[in-house]
């Protein structure tokens, strides 16, 4: 089973893909920049940092409301007259490709289910390198992904439970002897 997260940027990367932005089949999961001009454009997807709410310790059981803070970066070859232009073409691209679906359904799913309540553009970021033979550019594009999950328990799993001892002493009043004893058995068994 894979965490909410990774399923978030999976998400993401086969909806940049299914987009055909500039970056094409150059959509990854990796934070490591392509500074290979060649390479260039390319589209990373990876999470910055994540916060859960407050009040999610009111839930039972409990259910953990999370923002992710998701980062899609996007790695952009031009000329130093067009760099610019370049990013701002591309962090577009990206921007609507987002805006489609804010809830980052898996457009591949035969029954798309959303991953997350609500995801947003919260900043934008710019970089370039124009120091090299080819210059190129960054755009940093974050959003905030809000989305639920439940705890994980930290127990193992346990067998079904399938008998049980029951005792009734009405409101206490009873003595110890005076006491019902029932054993319940087979609780999971089809009729």
């Amino acid at each position: 089973m894979a965490h909410e997260r990774k399923l978030l940027r999976d998400a993401i990367v086969t909806r940049l893909v299914a987009a055909n932005t500039v970056a094409g089949a150059r959509v990854t999961t990796n934070r490591e920049p392509p500074l290979d001009s060649e390479l260039l454009p390319a589209i990373l997807v990876f999470t910055e940092s994540e916060k859960v709410d407050e009040g999610s310790q009111q839930t039972a059981p409990r259910e953990l409301k999370r923002t992710a803070i998701l980062i899609v970066e996007a790695w952009v070859a031009a000329a130093s007259d067009a760099l610019e232009d370049a990013m701002d073409a591309v962090a577009l691209e990206i921007e609507t490709a987002m805006d489609q679906d804010i809830n980052l359904s898996n457009p591949d799913d035969d029954e798309p289910c959303a991953l997350a309540f609500d995801s947003m553009l919260i900043g934008t970021e710019f970089g370039v390198n124009v120091t090299g033979e080819t210059p190129f550019g960054c755009v940093h594009l974050e959003y905030a992904v809000t989305y639920h999950s439940d705890q994980r328990p930290a127990v193992a799993v346990l067998e079904d439970f399938d008998t049980a001892s029951v005792r009734h002493n009405i409101g206490g009043a009873q003595d110890e002897e005076d006491e019902v004893t029932s054993l319940v058995e087979n609780i999971n068994q089809e009729p």
